[in-house]
């Protein structure tokens, strides 16, 4: 397994290609929802409550698993602190 020094920490190739990933989605994911028609808010709003629910449930299970290294709990607990958040803005 080569590691990569990039930005002052070391990466592996695979967080490397994940992070890639991630970005990717989110760009991606943001335009779809950008781009949506007035008429189908209410159901892609319930269908992201849902998705939102299923990534506090992921969140917990990876930062609670056996894989306790400093970034795993970093991300993980970011993770459960920006989807508790996006489930609370909600209600208010």
């Amino acid at each position: 397994m080569t590691i990569c020094y990039a930005g002052g920490m070391f990466m592996s190739p695979s967080l490397e290609s994940n992070l890639f990933v991630f970005a990717l989605a989110a760009f991606l994911g943001y335009e779809v929802v950008r781009r949506v028609s007035p008429q189908l808010h209410t159901p892609l709003m319930s269908l992201t409550n849902a998705i939102s629910a299923i990534s506090v449930v992921g969140a917990i299970a990876v930062t609670g698993a056996g894989h306790n290294t400093t970034m795993v709990v970093v991300l993980g607990t970011i993770a459960v602190t920006a989807s508790m958040i996006e489930r609370g803005r909600r209600y208010f």
